[in-house]
């Protein structure tokens, strides 16, 4: 009897985890197709804005990374999301692809690279990112990983604390809170963001060139090895499952294999830059599409909570299911222990 309760129990629970899977795939498709809708709105203004306003001309004299990632070209494949270094060319993974000058990723794919070419201990990640939205919690923009996802270091979005940027680490060993300004931009136009490293372990964020909340040092850096480590992005560490990927788009990344001074961040936040912001898209909209955008976005953020509350539902969920599937067979065996006797 015991058994046969047990094995019921456990059917009912597999039945409500096959029934939460299909509801968190719904609600990611509802998500997908707002934000769709919510870029067919934005994508026209911000291109046009670009496209007629004098940006500033590329700041010369910028350090030269180590890898750099333009999106220059459309693509499917890895063959055009290559490093202009020529060093660490980029495998899209999932539905990653590259469109419009970025690589889009949905928070369950993202680009990888090969083993790094040199030792890694100083510094410096950046990269030029637009959000889906600014209720996602953990998703890496850019990272630099041991091959088994354990050790890393990366640029992440409200890991910790809604809309606030974090050099996420392995367990948050060498990471503390910025704790600066919250985001409130990058859904509606590229936002730059940088995190350099010094090789003593000191740690400063950057925003748009500028110091991003307060310098910190919590623990020695740490080490990348060549052969044993890559680049993501899109990913804060590993494989973009739960909330390690990253929903948004990503116009530029660079990696330097230094530390760079607060000078030479100023100067490489101008090489992807405008004075385009987001008043300036809004401005260049109707009133319908306004409209149209505030209602669009409202209910992306809501499906978007609604998502990662079902998604602790289901996290629950699998984890009862599992013990009484333990539980189960270990009545079983014991059933099978006492008719042998």
């Amino acid at each position: 009897d015991e058994v046969r309760q047990s094995l019921a129990y456990l059917a009912v629970l597999q039945q409500e985890s096959a029934d939460q899977a299909r509801e968190l795939a719904a609600q990611e498709q509802k998500i997908a197709a707002l934000s769709r809708q919510i870029t067919a709105i934005l994508d026209p203004a911000r291109v046009k804005l670009q496209s007629e306003s004098k940006r500033p001309a590329a700041p010369i004299n910028t350090p030269e990374p180590l890898a750099e990632w333009t999106f220059d070209k459309d693509a499917k494949d890895a063959k055009d999301a290559r490093d202009t270094q020529g060093k660490l060319h980029l495998e899209l993974v999932g539905s990653a692809h590259v469109e419009n000058g970025a690589l889009i990723v949905d928070g369950k794919s993202m680009a990888k690279s090969g083993s790094l070419p040199k030792h890694l201990k100083a510094k410096t990640l950046e990269a030029w990112v637009m959000l889906d939205n600014l209720t996602q919690r953990g998703g890496g923009v850019l990272t630099v990983q041991g091959k088994n996802g354990v050790l890393f270091d990366s640029i992440v979005f409200a890991e910790k604390t809604p809309a606030h940027w974090v050099a996420g680490s392995d367990h948050f060993n060498r990471s503390e809170l910025f704790e600066g300004t919250a985001e409130t931009e990058a859904a509606t136009r590229p936002v730059h963001v940088a995190v350099v490293y010094q090789a003593d372990g000191t740690i400063t964020g950057y925003r748009d060139g500028k110091p991003y909340g307060r310098t910190y040092r919590k623990a020695p850096a740490a080490v990348f090895e060549p052969d044993a480590s890559q680049i993501l992005l899109g990913c804060r560490h590993g494989s973009p499952a739960g909330n390690k990927g990253l929903s948004g788009r990503i116009f530029r990344a660079r990696l330097y294999d230094r530390a760079l001074t607060a000078e030479e961040i100023a100067k490489t936040a101008r090489i992807e830059s405008s004075t385009i912001t987001e008043a300036d898209i809004l401005a260049t909209l109707l009133n319908d599409q306004r409209t149209q955008l505030g209602r669009l976005q409202s209910q992306r953020d809501l499906l978007t909570k609604t998502l990662e509350s079902t998604r602790s539902t289901a996290a629950g969920t699998d984890h009862v299911l599992q013990a009484w599937a333990s539980l189960a067979q270990s009545l079983i065996n014991l059933k099978e222990f006492i008719y042998l006797q």
